[in-house]
């Protein structure tokens, strides 16, 4: 049967009924025209949008475009801290005594458009002291799910301590093209200093 119709269609033989998400924008018209786009694709066969949340439609595809779906979000769903043993990875060298955080930050960032790269994915601990870090509203802002316009996501492998930025020759990459991480420990007040260093400020208070 290859007169497949959208909504409202049974799942002829050899077609499967899938969903799928796409990320939700910011300004009505765009939210309009990706609706629009997805309605374009055909064979949809329903829509869901819920503010703050991804748009997820379901559409009718043959059964081997399903199985490529699969294998993608297979690849997709590897955990970041096995991608960061799998990849180059190289630990922060800059200056943890007297560079903020803010600028060790965006340096590692310069660090991966120097290799050409984009940031694909920021890698952090369940717990994480990101937001302490950078002084950033726990409360307002730590449910956030982006941060630079790349995905944060929390892996138990990685300690509540450490940054991991993973970097892609493609943008908006999934986990399994990742070819690079630049790690750095995100040290607070004082945690950055040799002991010699803190000794001293010790005996000047």
């Amino acid at each position: 049967m290859n007169d497949v119709k959208g909504i409202g269609d049974e799942a002829p033989e050899g077609w499967v009924l899938e969903e799928y998400e796409v990320p939700m924008p910011t300004g009505l018209q765009e939210i309009l025209d990706t609706i629009r786009s997805v309605l374009g694709q055909g064979k949809v066969q329903s829509v869901h949008l819920q503010l703050g949340h991804p748009i997820t439609f379901t559409r009718l595809v043959k059964q081997a475009e399903a199985t490529q779906k699969r294998r993608s979000e297979e690849e997709g769903s590897m955990e970041l801290g096995d991608v960061a043993r799998n990849v180059q990875m190289e630990e922060y060298t800059g200056s943890k005594i007297h560079g903020g955080p803010t600028e060790i930050f965006f340096d590692m960032l310069l660090g991966l458009e120097a290799r050409r790269l984009h940031l694909s994915h920021i890698g952090v601990g369940p717990e994480t002291r990101l937001f302490d870090w950078l002084g950033i509203d726990k409360v307002a802002y730590g449910g956030i799910e982006n941060l630079g316009g790349a995905p944060l996501r929390k892996d138990k492998s990685i300690p509540d301590e450490v940054l991991i930025l993973f970097g892609s020759p493609y943008r908006n990459a999934r986990v399994d093209q990742v070819t690079y991480a630049v790690k750095s420990h995100m040290f607070l007040p004082g945690e950055d200093l040799p002991e010699e260093e803190k000794d001293g400020q010790e005996a000047t208070k």
